[in-house]
């Protein structure tokens, strides 16, 4: 999932959807348009018109009706309130199971840090901590979060 707006202006919701249909094999167009039902966002509206949040739960809709083993969502709570940060964790967690893995670049970690199995911290191109998140927590004695914070505090 691109932090980029990169639909069409133009588009309403409803060819965003087709358009994804039209690009992936994997894309399960009904269960798009279920996803947009129960996050509240009309399918005719169109894509320049969307609120910053509208637009992040649109994308994660989008990227979530994938059929795949993996999901890469760059920044998935990046410009949302804090209502629609909620809405998007809700499909994350609602769309994972044992099969999916899913790998989530952000920066907001207490938003997602509940959610974590394992963590990369990359700095200057090198991996700069990595471990399952819970033991982590355990042997360095603070959460993901603090970690973060460790790890980039002279950046």
């Amino acid at each position: 999932m691109p932090t980029e707006n990169f639909l069409y202006d133009s588009f309403k919701v409803k060819h965003a959807v087709k358009f994804y249909a039209d690009m992936y094999k994997d894309f399960r167009e009904d269960y798009a348009m279920n996803i947009l039902e129960e996050i509240k966002v009309d399918p005719e509206f169109r894509i320049a018109k969307l609120s910053s949040g509208l637009n992040g739960k649109l994308k994660v809709a989008l990227a979530l009706s994938r059929n795949t083993d993996l999901y890469m969502l760059d920044e998935p709570l990046n410009g949302v309130d804090v209502l629609s940060r909620d809405t998007i964790m809700d499909l994350i967690t609602k769309s994972y199971d044992e099969t999916k893995t899913f790998i989530i670049s952000t920066h907001l970690v207490s938003e997602i840090e509940k959610i974590l199995d394992s963590v990369i911290f990359l700095k200057d191109g090198r991996v700069e901590l990595f471990g399952d998140a819970e033991e982590l927590r355990l042997s360095k004695g603070t959460s993901v979060e603090g970690l973060y914070k460790e790890v980039y505090k002279n950046v």
